[in-house]
């Protein structure tokens, strides 16, 4: 709902007539003659009230619609909640615009000249002006009619403001030229020194500035916006440029037509911008750029050389949009390659892991972990595994009394583990909160040629030789006092 103590409310409408002023197909013909008293937004809009709804992302909240009418899309109609009658035109934005104009309009101070205002009496002040209190009007100024001047503006002496102008509050103008039908808004300066000096012995001396402002018809200047005078030449704003707040435009820059400039843009000296320029939040620009025609510069880029007609830019120094996604894609590949070999060189420094990291790294437990320590040579791909055997362990009361030997799919066990350890330790991860689990898919090629006995201790030589997501393929022997007691090529899924 809007607030009518801040805005006046020109007229409702019914909504044959709404369909007329947004140039819209009303589908509930029969509806024409239902009262609409206001605008609001989709989430808030009720009885008597019409939204706008043109977000093809917010599909699912048409639904959820409670307005007694909503405009829309041919595309999004559909989505419309069955209660509301459905206004469809080709571009709601536009028509939200046209309805708000026709229906509501900013308060307008009415004409005259506050007691408190000053104004010198060389200066012309046109027909049906409202000068409020403590505004000051410098010498030879003329002020157009129709316009309106804030409390504690200040017009210095020969600015001439075109007709129907609006100076908010605070704003300061001197050595200014003005169209019709601009708005500067609060704590705008415009007109004043550039910034220009020149370094003699030492001493930074001030260069004077000799240029003006030139301002089109149709421009908005935002609050606390600064706009230097040329030294030489003129400081030049396009017709319909519109400009965010704090925005700086140094001395004898050029704005085309139509130009957007976007809050804390800042341009230096001398710049020339074709037309319908856009500048995006905290772009910055070099002096004595020439920028072209339709060039779109995103947020926070830094200009430091002419940019072609058209050209969509981006970063700091800026390029082309698409080269700086690719600079981007290749610095987030890259950077997780240098981040995964960073873990490995961190890896192999300390290469060597007692049990209770190796407990870390697999769910295995007594009886049946069987890596009491692990020696990584190339992490995630080769390394040693070892095994102290002693007759406490659980199967050599089984196998075979009085003649205890390791059994030998234990021995293939040792390896898988010693395999699935030294992959979970190159990821730089703690495994043990995750419960992984090595999982055998295949053995081949297994040969068992030497007993494993009490008191010797088992070394599990393991070599990757291929991987795939969480599958992986290792070679490995195991060795005792550097002969070969088992061998084994074995797929394993790590879980």
């Amino acid at each position: 709902m809007i607030d009518t103590n801040f805005f006046v409310k020109k007229a409702e409408f019914n909504l044959a007539q709404i369909a007329e002023i947004c140039g819209a197909a009303l589908q509930n013909a029969d509806r024409g003659g239902e009262m609409i008293r206001d605008i609001n937004t989709m989430d808030k809009a009720g009885e008597g009230e019409i939204c706008f709804f043109y977000d093809r992302k917010k599909k699912a909240a048409g639904a959820e619609i409670k307005a007694s009418a909503c405009v829309t899309t041919a595309e999004l109609a559909p989505f419309v909640a069955p209660a509301a009658a459905v206004l469809v035109c080709g571009n709601p934005k536009t028509a939200f615009l046209t309805l708000n104009e026709a229906m509501y309009a900013e308060k307008r101070p009415a004409a005259g000249i506050a007691e408190t205002a000053k104004i010198d009496p060389t200066a012309k002040v046109g027909e049906g002006c409202s000068i409020a209190d403590y505004a000051v009007i410098g010498a030879g100024a003329e002020i157009g009619a129709g316009t309106v001047v804030e409390p504690f503006a200040v017009i210095g002496e020969n600015c001439r403001i075109g007709e129907n102008c609006r100076i908010g509050a605070h704003a300061c103008i001197a050595y200014t030229i003005m169209g019709n039908n601009c708005y500067i808004y609060n704590g705008a300066r415009i007109g004043q020194d550039g910034f220009g000096f020149q370094t003699i012995n030492g001493v930074h001396k001030r260069i004077p500035q000799l240029g003006r402002v030139i301002i089109g018809n149709d421009v908005e200047i935002g609050a606390c916006t600064c706009v230097d005078r040329g030294a030489m030449d003129d400081t030049i704003i396009g017709d319909g440029t519109r400009v965010d707040n704090l925005v700086q435009i140094a001395h004898n820059d050029k704005l085309g037509r139509g130009c957007i400039l976007v809050s804390m843009t800042g341009i230096a000296g001398s710049c020339t911008f074709g037309d319908y320029v856009v500048c995006g939040g905290q772009s910055g620009f070099a002096d004595h750029l020439k920028i072209g025609s339709g060039a779109q510069i995103a947020a926070q880029s830094g200009i430091m050389r002419d940019i072609e007609p058209g050209t969509v830019v981006m970063g700091s120094p800026a390029v082309p949009f698409k080269d700086f996604m690719r600079q981007v894609a290749f610095l987030q590949k890259n950077s997780n390659k240098f981040d995964q070999r960073k873990r490995k060189e961190n890896m192999s420094e300390n290469k060597i892991y007692n049990i209770e990291d190796i407990m870390n790294f697999l769910p295995h437990r007594y009886p049946f972990l069987l890596v009491d320590r692990l020696e990584v040579e190339v992490p995630g791909e080769k390394g040693i595994g070892i095994k102290n055997v002693t007759m406490n362990e659980e199967f050599f009361q089984g196998h075979f009394p009085g003649n205890p030997v390791m059994p030998g799919v234990l021995q293939i066990e040792a390896m898988a583990q010693t395999a699935g350890a030294l992959v979970v330790a190159a990821s730089g991860e703690n495994a043990g909160d995750k419960k992984i689990s090595v999982l055998f898919m295949s053995i081949d090629g297994v040969k068992f040629r030497k007993p494993v006995k009490p008191g010797d201790q088992l070394r599990m030589h393991v070599e990757k030789v291929q991987a795939r997501r969480n599958v992986f393929v290792f070679r490995g022997k195991s060795m005792v006092d550097d002969k070969v007691v088992s061998e084994a090529e074995f797929t394993a899924m790590i879980v």
